[in-house]
């Protein structure tokens, strides 16, 4: 099939689903709650991260308090129940913190890819 036989058919397609669908039709089959959930996923991962990547930044620095999510201070809490946690045990944490947090995000990004990888087929025709 030659170039602008492609187009003319793929132009009569996009005609006939922008007909028989709705915007909330097409927000439902190509932006559907998996999506915000990614996103907010993605999101929420990226602020953690820089998050993680401030505190370490400024952990030398003399009476800098890390700030801390809800999460990781009862992971903290679990692993050094003293009140007072040394600079070497908040850097090993925040680490460690940074590269699980670095592995999700980047298994949500992969998630992401491939829901925009099968609308492109949906919306080609698997070409």
């Amino acid at each position: 099939m030659s170039g602008i036989k492609k187009c003319a058919l793929m132009s009569v397609i996009a005609l006939c689903v922008a007909n028989t669908l709705t915007a909330q039709g097409l927000d439902a089959i190509f932006m559907s709650k998996k999506y915000a959930s990614l996103e907010e996923g993605l999101r929420m991962s990226a602020k953690k991260q820089a998050l993680y990547a401030f505190n370490i930044a400024n952990l030398s620095t003399p009476g800098f308090v890390p700030i801390l999510t809800p999460e990781d201070q009862s992971i903290l809490r679990d692993v050094s129940p003293s009140q007072e946690k040394s600079k070497e045990v908040l850097l090993e944490f925040l680490m460690s913190r940074m590269a699980e947090n670095s592995k999700k995000y980047n298994a949500l990004l992969a998630l992401w890819k491939l829901k925009i990888d099968n609308n492109k087929r949906i919306v080609t025709l698997g070409k």
